[in-house]
């Protein structure tokens, strides 16, 4: 093997180390199919390295996600919803979703405490017009 090949090879091991899967040398993994991809071309090497991002879960744009707690964290150790969820649903009660959807929810509904009674599911976040209506202008956007 050449120099370059060799280098291309073990960029590619240490991509896919990280969860990237490199499309410049033979690959014994695949992206799975419910995951969007993005290709990114490294200046250093010319080789094509595919990045996997999902969608997501409110607007359906291939971006970076974030966690967002359908149960906010800060509220995970009060009794009261202790009692109501579960430690472990509340844990798992999660939505991955984008910066921009993830910012909205908390800048149209910032009380931990209101998003917790009122919005614990997808469905009932969804019910919110301003979210919405954010999500919507979130969609319009890159």
């Amino acid at each position: 093997m050449t120099k370059v090949l060799r280098m291309l090879a073990y960029l590619c091991v240490c991509v896919e180390a990280k969860g990237v899967e490199c499309r410049g040398a033979k690959s014994g993994s695949e992206a799975p199919e419910r995951r969007g991809v993005m290709r990114k071309r490294h200046e250093q090497n010319g080789h094509e390295a595919v990045e996997q991002i999902d969608r997501c879960e409110l607007c359906g744009r291939l971006k970076k996600l974030t966690k967002h707690h359908l149960v906010p964290k800060a509220v995970h150790t009060k009794k009261r919803y202790v009692k109501r969820y579960g430690k472990k649903e509340m844990r798992k009660r999660s939505l991955m979703i984008c910066k921009e959807c993830h910012d909205g929810i908390h800048d149209l509904i910032p009380n931990e405490k209101e998003l917790a009674e009122k919005y614990h599911t997808k469905e009932l976040l969804l019910e919110n017009e301003a979210v919405r209506k954010h999500i919507a202008w979130v969609i319009k956007q890159k």
